[in-house]
């Protein structure tokens, strides 16, 4: 996630190779910029307004955060859990969506205060076409999930237990 990649690369790699290719192909693109700006926005603790993509001598390109004040911070500098996050928004943004998601404890590095943000990331996903979003959750995520649910009182998305795999259909 931290390394450049070639541009054109649109499919994230399961460890979240080519993280910077794929959001600056979710960039070039209006309607998913501002969802990506929109969910940057509200998950991280970064006042990220921008994104820049600044290629290395080989062609590479490397994503850099521009926060309010003009503070840069590149992949290299961004912390675990906003790599994570901006890898998790990729997948879920990017060009060409897959059918089958597999998150592992997707709320490693998120501030439990977000967790309900990452839920309404993943649900809103799901009823878009036929995406399928498997997690391997934490006691956390799974507390969260369960909480919502009981509160919204959905019958769609997630349905979570405690060191149980949850399935949103």
């Amino acid at each position: 996630m931290r390394l450049p990649s070639l541009p054109g690369q649109t499919i994230l790699g399961d460890r979240g190779e080519n993280l910077s290719s794929v959001l600056l192909e979710i960039w070039s693109k209006a309607a998913l910029r501002q969802a990506l700006l929109q969910w940057v926005e509200e998950l991280t603790p970064m006042d990220a307004i921008d994104f820049e993509f600044p290629a290395d001598f080989t062609g590479k390109i490397l994503l850099t955060l521009i926060e309010e004040h003009g503070q840069k911070t590149s992949a290299f500098s961004a912390s675990d859990g906003t790599l994570r996050f901006l890898a998790m928004i990729a997948a879920l943004l990017e060009p060409e969506p897959a059918q089958f998601y597999f998150f592992e404890e997707p709320d490693n590095g998120i501030h439990p205060t977000r967790l309900n943000l990452l839920l309404q990331l993943m649900e809103r996903k799901v009823p878009l076409d036929t995406t399928e979003i498997i997690i391997d959750d934490s006691f956390r995520f799974s507390v969260v999930a369960f909480l919502l649910r009981l509160l919204n009182n959905t019958a769609n998305s997630i349905t979570a237990f405690p060191f149980l795999t949850a399935v949103v259909a």
